[in-house]
């Protein structure tokens, strides 16, 4: 089984906390931890700190949502996600890649 790959890596929640500090309307969204270096959503500009709140139009609920949705796509077609980072909205289009095992 090939799985889609974008090369983050999300928080499993975003708390309260975490939804004020960061001036979110909502805790809805992933919050992206890291952007792997090389991997295609650092390539495209993703960062630390951005929240992914929609996928091709489809609004993103939590961490497992997103997983499972960008699992789903195809390697090689490019995606389009919006995210909120310092309380503006930004569209990034990244491209599907296959996940690697990492050592």
């Amino acid at each position: 089984v090939i799985r889609g790959w974008i090369g983050i890596q999300v928080a499993n929640d975003i708390t309260e906390d975490i939804a004020k500090q960061m001036n979110l309307k909502d805790r809805t969204g992933a919050l992206v931890v890291n952007a792997y270096r090389g991997d295609p959503a650092d390539k495209a500009g993703i960062k630390a700190g951005d929240v992914i709140t929609e996928v091709n139009g489809t609004p993103i609920k939590d961490m497992r949502e997103l997983l499972a949705l960008i699992a789903g796509f195809h390697v090689g077609e490019t995606i389009k996600f919006k995210i909120v980072r310092d309380g503006q909205e930004k569209v990034f289009r990244i491209p599907i890649a296959e996940r690697k095992e990492r050592h």
